[in-house]
Formats: structure tokens, C-alpha cells, sequence
């Protein structure tokens, strides 16, 4: 049977040494922050992004109803003018006269006027 041991011990002439690599070195300890800090990063970025395109599709959306509700507001405007003057010539003194006396309805005299 072959001895092996006299080749791996650190004694001796020729000897060589084992090179043993561990799995948690020294080196790699840090790999572990980084690759949080990337993952962090990458996520935020996507956040980002994300939060961007959805504010400016809400803006767009927002912009559109303003304009919408100004032309419908100019729209209600108008009507509004022209209920305004149609309740200006119904409330005219001269067709309310008019329209009484077709109905022979006549003013009242002056015993029948009462003020508070």
C-alpha cells in the first residue's frame, strides 16, 4: 500500500501543498452586501419607472377631463345666457299685462293694494 501522507506534509523536500479552497472565505464575504445593494438598486429603478408611466397616464387622463369640462362649462354657459333673457321677456311688465287681460284678469285699485 502506497503512503500518501508524506506527500501532502508540510516537511520534506519536494513537498506540496494541498490547496484547500472554503466555501465562506474572506474574499466572499462581501459578495453578499453587493449583490443586496444591486437587487435594491435594480428595484428601485423598476419602482421608479413604474411610478413614472402611472403619473404621467393620470396627468394625460386629468389634462383630457379639464378640457372636457371647460368645453361643457362654455356649453352651460350659453344656455344659461339664454334661459336668462327668456326669463327677462316672461317677467316683462307689459306681456304680464297683456296675457292678464286675455284672461280678464284686470289691476287693482288702489283700496286694494296693502303694504306692509
Amino acid at each position: 500500500m502506497r503512503e500518501h501522507a508524506r506527500r501532502y506534509s508540510p516537511t520534506g523536500r519536494g513537498s506540496v501543498r494541498q490547496k484547500v479552497w472554503h466555501r465562506g472565505s474572506k474574499d466572499g464575504d462581501d459578495r453578499w452586501i453587493l449583490k443586496g445593494i444591486g437587487l435594491v438598486v435594480t428595484l428601485a429603478t423598476l419602482v421608479g419607472c413604474a411610478t413614472s408611466l402611472w403619473f404621467g397616464w393620470k396627468i394625460r387622463i386629468n389634462l383630457d377631463a379639464l378640457g372636457h369640462d371647460k368645453e361643457v362649462r362654455r356649453e352651460l354657459s350659453a344656455i344659461n345666457r339664454e334661459l336668462l333673457t327668456d326669463r327677462e321677456k316672461l317677467l316683462a311688465k307689459e306681456r304680464i299685462e297683456k296675457e292678464a287681460a286675455v284672461i280678464g284678469l284686470f289691476p287693482p285699485s288702489a283700496k286694494q293694494i296693502r303694504r306692509p
